[in-house]
């Protein structure tokens, strides 16, 4: 569980992984009481470079 709420701007890195050996990095582009939305390169044949997550930072 994450201490400090994401805020825009900031980067994820992803290790890579059998279809994308090389990882992948994302910028958190959108932060909710729910959701982040992050903006990705190299994400890989399954999934598209914006993505929305469940945000958990604010629960017990």
């Amino acid at each position: 569980m994450a201490l400090v709420q994401p805020q825009i701007g900031d980067l994820l890195i992803f290790k890579g992984y059998l279809l994308n050996p090389y990882g992948r990095v994302a910028i958190i582009s959108k932060v909710t009481d729910h959701h982040i939305e992050i903006i990705q390169q190299n994400p890989g044949p399954f999934t598209t470079s914006r993505v929305t997550y469940r945000n958990t930072t604010n629960q017990a």
